[in-house]
């Protein structure tokens, strides 16, 4: 089963354009000899990189998610790129809930040692956190499944959790 999120928002593209903008203007202000020309490039470096970031982040990158049995592959697609961006058991899930919308899961569930965004869209209205453990340490991974992705998912991770609950990921371990 596969899902891929749709764009909900422009907002990624109203930043870059603005950092872009602000960027080349500063760099032409700061073609006049002044004190603060050298404030001025270092200023416009860096908002065209901020444009820059949020250009190839928000808009030119996709995530697919995949179950496969007890497995949920995120696939990171940058243009023609295509990568597995993470391979979960299901196994090692803790919980599965809407993220909140005001405030820090962190304070109801423990400090996590990695949280990993996977959203498609800046600000989703509508993302799941996904906490599961990983060499006996607390992650999280911030996605946006639909419902029917969603209740498969839980499904897969009630079944397989009754199969081997106290199973758990050994990074030391030969593949």
């Amino acid at each position: 089963m596969q899902y891929k999120p749709q764009k909900e928002n422009h907002y990624p593209e109203y930043i870059a354009f603005g950092a872009m903008i602000a960027a080349v203007t500063l760099y032409l202000l700061s073609r006049f000899q002044s004190p603060v020309r050298p404030v001025l490039q270092a200023a416009a470096v860096v908002l065209f990189i901020i444009g820059l970031q949020f250009l190839i982040r928000f808009t030119m990158t996709e995530f697919i998610y995949e179950l496969q049995d007890d497995n949920l592959i995120i696939h990171k697609k940058v243009g023609r790129r295509d990568v597995v961006f993470c391979d979960l058991t299901l196994r090692l899930a803790k919980e599965v809930f809407e993220k909140p919308t005001s405030g820090s899961f962190e304070k109801e569930h423990g400090k996590m040692t990695r949280i990993y965004n996977c959203c498609t869209n800046f600000m989703p209205q509508h993302a799941h956190i996904f906490i599961f453990t990983f060499a006996d340490r607390p992650s999280a991974l911030i996605f946006e499944p639909n419902d029917i992705f969603l209740q498969e998912m839980n499904n897969r991770i009630t079944q397989y959790r009754a199969q081997a609950p106290d199973e758990t990921c050994d990074i030391t371990k030969d593949r």
